[in-house]
């Protein structure tokens, strides 16, 4: 059974982490998730739950030790958007 992840949950997820913390994640991410038989993974990140392919290196590693998919861009297309009133588009 799936866990549910609650939006507070995913926005405490630390995004900018410190080199050790990368270090970690990168070894976690390494030995859980990569070397295993090809299967899809599935990651809370700050963007949501994903799921991806634990052998594509770059996206796997990246939602792993970075834990979100380009959030700062995604953030400040939606504040953009909100600023020229488009706010009505967004959910």
């Amino acid at each position: 059974m799936k866990k549910i992840v609650s939006k507070k949950e995913l926005e405490k997820i630390n995004i900018h982490p410190n080199k050790v913390l990368r270090f970690l994640r990168k070894l976690n991410w390494l030995f859980s998730v990569y070397l295993k038989p090809q299967h899809d993974a599935v990651l809370a990140t700050r963007n949501g739950i994903l799921a991806f392919n634990n052998k594509d290196k770059t996206t796997g590693r990246i939602l792993s030790v970075y834990k979100n998919h380009e959030y700062d861009e995604m953030s400040d297309v939606v504040d953009f958007l909100k600023k020229k009133n488009y706010y009505l588009l967004i959910k």
